[in-house]
């Protein structure tokens, strides 16, 4: 049995919206990689990372791109490839001249060995929406879940999951439709705030029409990816 390598490296993400160079790891005689990941992060900043993997790093299928996602404390995240590269990035970028470090130890998994780490991720994309309009939320292509979380301003807010087959001439498909009621008698998880799996077609979006005549409504919505999941 090959003894396990490690990789030691560290990303220097600034707050100006810069996205890091990549770091590219490369193992051939491995299964995967456990990343453990300790982030120091700088004032008013939300650090969120990029993946591409994939399975033969020359001559092989295009890599797979996952994220962006949160890495703003660390934690162990598990990728069943034998390479990639990885990036950060500020979300919020209010350009203060702060920055952040995202410091990885990278330790091989052996082949048909296992790694008890997640390989489940989080992204997040906030935009208001105005009153009596509609902002399209676009979803990652690893994306397999999402949630939506909105400030309780503004509604009923009417949710709706498109899919658009890559090469156009044929109209977005409607996955499906929801509201959330902004009253104060909805419960918390009436609408939004609960995970929905999302269709296995490349290209989504998340459109949230806000119906009030007057408010304007802040929205996150939340998506989940998952580096052992086919879609």
């Amino acid at each position: 049995m090959l003894d396990q390598r490690v990789r030691r490296f560290s990303l220097t993400v600034s707050d100006d919206g810069t996205t890091t160079s990549p770091q590219e790891v490369n193992d051939p005689n491995c299964q995967g990689w456990e990343l453990s990941f300790n982030v120091t992060a700088g004032e008013n900043q939300l650090i969120g990372a990029t993946i591409a993997a994939r399975d033969i790093w020359e001559n092989g299928p295009a890599s797979l791109s996952y994220g962006t996602f949160l890495v703003g404390f660390g934690g162990k995240l598990y990728i069943p490839f034998p390479a990639f590269s990885i990036t950060g990035v500020d979300f919020d970028a209010v350009a203060a001249g702060n920055s952040s470090t995202i410091s990885i130890v990278a330790r091989t998994v052996a082949i048909n060995g296992h790694s008890a780490a997640s390989s489940v991720t989080y992204g997040v994309q906030t935009q208001d929406v105005a009153a009596g309009g509609a902002t399209v939320f676009n979803a990652p292509s690893s994306a397999i879940a999402y949630k939506v979380t909105n400030d309780g301003e503004g509604g009923p807010l009417l949710v709706t999951e498109s899919v658009n087959l890559p090469g156009g001439g044929v109209a977005d498909t409607l996955v499906s439709r929801w509201a959330i009621d902004n009253s104060t008698s909805s419960g918390p998880d009436t609408g939004g705030q609960v995970w929905r799996d999302m269709s296995n077609a490349l290209v989504s979006s998340i459109t949230i029409a806000n119906a009030h005549a007057a408010d304007t409504s802040g929205v996150s919505v939340w998506f989940k990816s998952d580096f052992r999941r086919l879609k």
